[in-house]
């Protein structure tokens, strides 16, 4: 097992921390559009876009600022903005004024923040881990998320359940104030060269360098290949999410408390996905694996529509859900990530890792739409099949990334 500096684990600790607000959020503001202002699917379809639009719209020039600036303070300052930014939602319904509008704007003022963390994170970590230790760093990291997914959730339902929404929220805040502070702590020297900071003469437009983002990830065969599947399971979050937590609580019938726990123990599925996360990299390498769990997370996605019957087989169905489906997500994001860190110079990770988040946002965006459209017409279940479709076509594609060079695990 590889030994991490101090820096990484700060990192990890602030990443975990932040993942744990985020995910609070993701299931607590649903709810409030749920439960406080009685939403539709329309509606959740609003919300879902206000919270990819954005960042897909900035999240190529996001890529040129990583690339520019130190992505160690790009990542505080989303950190404070994003804390900001949740604190409006708890304060709106203390005074009784929240609104559908409000929460699409700060759901949408968020997304930017985040794409600017997501980015810079997946820029920084190579500057503090050495390539042959990425598997291992991205398994860590996967780790922490997980947990806080464990935690996150089930605070989330049961905070929400018996407080309401402002509560939660409150606690969403906090956790992005910690985080900054995690990072802040951070002054080691990174492992790798570091940026060459260009001076004015030297530099290039950032048109240039916006362009040269794109070139290199059109380039390598593999990159295209990821960022095809990246779009396919993109269609496929966009349009799940949009009818997920409608079929689940309306549809099925579960209420926001088992939801959280239901949820918490799909994080305890992750949490063992990224403990495996190096044998399997070891018997099956980055391309088997990825493969492997394609078609996994395809099956365990499957269940969430077939749900039917008394209660606890419902609850059982979507239990086996969130456990297969979340641990081959896990699975396949930490070998995509450090299959994309592995191919990518550091120079130009921000530009490239940027130009895949707005490929696969971009697809969000539409899953949202067709999800929201969708849904009035054929139906919840109806919907969830056709992002059922997208994820076995994302298992297929998959077939065609190569043989490659594997990193230490």
């Amino acid at each position: 097992m590889a030994m991490m500096s101090p820096s990484f684990y700060k990192l990890l600790l602030g990443q975990t921390v932040s993942w744990f607000g985020t995910l609070i959020g993701r299931l607590a503001l649903p709810f409030v559009v749920i439960y406080i202002l009685k939403a539709s699917a329309l509606d959740i379809a609003w919300v879902r876009l206000a919270e990819m639009v954005p960042g897909a719209l900035v999240g190529l020039f996001v890529g040129v600022w990583v690339d520019r600036l130190a992505r160690r303070l790009i990542l505080v300052v989303s950190d404070v903005a994003r804390a900001c930014l949740a604190f409006t939602v708890p304060l709106a319904i203390a005074f009784d004024h929240l609104t559908l509008l409000l929460v699409v704007v700060v759901a949408g003022l968020m997304s930017l923040f985040t794409v600017s963390f997501d980015v810079a994170y997946e820029a920084y970590l190579p500057e503090l881990v050495p390539g042959r230790d990425l598997v291992t760093a991205n398994r860590y990291l996967s780790a922490g998320g997980s947990v806080a997914e464990v935690m996150g959730f089930a605070v989330a339902g049961l905070l929400f359940e018996s407080t309401g929404g402002a509560w939660t929220l409150s606690v969403d805040a906090m956790t992005y104030v910690l985080s900054a502070w995690s990072l802040l702590t951070i002054r080691a020297t990174a492992t790798t060269a570091p940026k060459t900071t260009q001076s004015r003469q030297t530099r290039v437009h950032w048109r240039t360098e916006l362009v040269q983002g794109l070139t290199t990830l059109n380039a390598d065969p593999q990159l295209v290949t990821l960022t095809a599947m990246g779009v396919l399971l993109g269609a496929y979050s966009g349009i799940s999410s949009t009818v997920y937590m409608l079929l689940v609580s309306r549809g099925l019938g579960v209420a926001p408390g088992i939801q959280g726990i239901l949820y918490a123990v799909g994080g305890l599925g992750a949490l063992a996905a990224a403990a495996l996360a190096g044998r399997t990299a070891r018997h099956l390498g980055i391309r088997g694996t990825l493969i492997a769990v394609s078609w996994v997370g395809l099956m365990g996605t499957a269940l969430l529509p077939l749900a039917a019957g008394p209660d606890w087989l419902v609850i059982l169905f979507v239990l086996g859900q969130q456990i297969f489906g979340d641990g081959a997500d896990t699975l396949y994001h930490i070998h995509a990530t450090s299959l994309r860190q592995t191919l990518i110079e550091n120079s130009q990770m921000g530009r490239v890792n940027s130009a895949w988040h707005v490929a696969r946002s971009t697809a969000v965006v539409l899953g949202v739409v067709a999800g929201g459209l969708l849904a009035g017409d054929i139906g919840l279940r109806g919907t969830f099949w056709i992002a059922v479709g997208f994820r076995a076509a994302a298992a297929l594609w998959a077939y065609r990334l190569r043989p490659c060079r594997e990193v230490h695990v």
